[in-house]
């Protein structure tokens, strides 16, 4: 299968909210286990305060996603009538329905509770759309813990159609839940020691975590015609679907392996030119394995740097891909790989892998591989350059 070459974009704002720290996480539910790590909104503009109070009364999750709009549009002259907004919260506004169902079997008042257009995947997007004035499109793609990152393919893909001038794309999610979190914990991917420990020898499952991740993107011609900074560049993405099992993908990563590959071509790449890979390092016995081989498919013997952030901000799930882009950007700026934060001893299978321990390592590194996928075979990669 061939693909065309894709036309890179430019970032030219970027809203992170995550934890920069390892931290402890909280007691979620009546199980007493550690399963969730909260994290801090910032501070907003005066003139977004009365939204950021009423998203925080709603939903979690948009209160998130609108701290990063914010941030990601703070230098922006003016909010563009043509700016769409694809932002994603993948397993809906779940804290809001749970709260819904309380009120109705309590028989509490029915004005608090929620309207349909309230609960779903792309409510982030419309309420942004909507308090922002912007007048292009709103929309969301769920695609699990791949949302993030398809979310930004659906984003270059209006800018490439003329759909947009700019676009607001990425992802938020905080699932402080007892049912999603318990559903997890039903899988075996729940760490019991509280800790997520990528490539580790000791592994055994992430924290769910919160946050979110979203980047204001333009054609290049247009950011540099405008003059705006340009933060970095999303040279290419491409999706997948690995049809092998709804939790657990093909075990010898060929399908993940031919998206990475199809990654590359779409942004003019060679194999060589991959400074460093940011995995998806869920830290769970069957995520990690996998990733490594779909990396010794593609780069052989000559696998670069491997890193992953999920040990500082925990699994956040559809918001993952989002907010590992943004720290890759933020790592190609600042000339340096992060490093591997819970991994104390790799395992023996990853004996082969230079895999970033300990500190940052610094790097005159340009172009980042970002790998994201997800439960349903969801699969999805991106390349950055500085």
């Amino acid at each position: 299968m061939s693909f065309l070459r894709q036309e890179p974009v430019a970032i030219t704002g970027m809203g992170l909210v995550c934890r920069r720290v390892p931290g402890e996480p909280a007691c979620v539910g009546t199980s007493g286990r550690t399963r969730f790590m909260t994290v801090e909104c910032p501070v907003v503009p005066s003139r977004f305060e009365r939204e950021m109070q009423r998203t925080a009364e709603r939903s979690r999750a948009i209160e998130l996603a609108m701290s990063a709009a914010i941030e990601a549009m703070k230098n922006a002259a003016q909010f563009d009538s043509r700016c769409g907004v694809v932002v994603t919260v993948s397993k809906g506004l779940t804290d809001a329905i749970e709260a819904a169902v309380e009120r109705l079997i309590s028989n509490s008042n029915h004005t608090l509770i929620p309207t349909i257009s309230e609960l779903g995947a792309d409510a982030a997007a419309v309420w942004i759309a909507r308090a922002m004035t912007l007048g292009g499109p709103a929309s969301a793609v769920v695609a699990a813990c791949a949302s993030g990152v398809a979310s930004i393919k659906l984003g270059m893909d209006w800018l490439r159609d003329g759909v947009c001038d700019s676009v607001l794309a990425g992802a938020a999610e905080s699932s402080n839940s007892d049912l999603i979190l318990r559903s997890f914990e039903r899988m075996g991917v729940i760490s019991p020691s509280g800790r997520t420990r990528p490539f580790d020898a000791l592994r055994d499952g992430f924290v769910v975590g919160e946050g979110a991740g979203i980047f204001r993107i333009e054609r290049m011609e247009s950011a540099r015609r405008s003059g705006s900074e340009i933060l970095g560049t999303i040279a290419g993405i491409a999706l997948g679907a690995d049809a092998h099992h709804v939790t657990t993908p093909d075990p010898e990563g060929t399908v993940l392996a031919g998206v990475i590959e199809n990654t590359m071509l779409r942004a003019g790449i060679e194999p060589g030119q991959i400074g460093w890979i940011h995995a998806h390092g869920t830290a769970t016995a069957y995520n990690d394995p996998l990733e490594i081989r779909a990396l010794q498919r593609v780069f052989g013997k000559q696998v670069p740097p491997v890193t992953a952030t999920k040990g500082i901000t925990g699994h956040l799930l559809g918001a993952s891909g989002a907010v590992a882009l943004g720290l890759t950007v933020e790592a190609l700026r600042g000339g340096f790989i992060p490093g591997i934060a819970g991994l104390e001893e790799p395992a023996a299978e990853f004996e082969d892998i230079d895999l970033v321990l300990g500190a940052a390592r610094v790097t005159t590194a340009k172009t980042a591989l970002v790998l994201n996928h997800g439960f349903g075979g969801h699969i999805a990669a991106a390349v950055v350059t500085r």
